[in-house]
């Protein structure tokens, strides 16, 4: 399996619209609670494959779906992607 990259957005509204875009270009996204260990606007997330985060970037700015963060886990912890994972 895949290691796992954890997708943040500021609503549910657009957590469900970038499910739904996922899902019809068949790339794993799975609705999950957003860690206690990370502050984000939304309490829920989407899991994938870390190694689709560039299709998955790429899909979701072409379908106007800009304001997302994306968070790695390394040594068990959630970090950020764009940062390579570095705190």
């Amino acid at each position: 399996m895949a290691p796992d990259v954890l997708l943040l957005f500021n609503s549910t509204h657009t957590v469900m619209k970038a499910e739904e875009k996922l899902e019809r270009r068949d790339i794993r996204a799975k609705l999950t609670p957003v860690p206690s260990s990370i502050r984000a606007d939304c309490g829920i997330g989407i899991i994938s494959d870390l190694g689709a985060l560039k299709d998955i970037t790429e899909l979701l700015h072409r379908e106007g779906i800009m304001d997302f963060k994306a968070y790695m886990k390394k040594s068990g912890k959630w970090t950020d992607a764009a940062k390579g994972g570095k705190k």
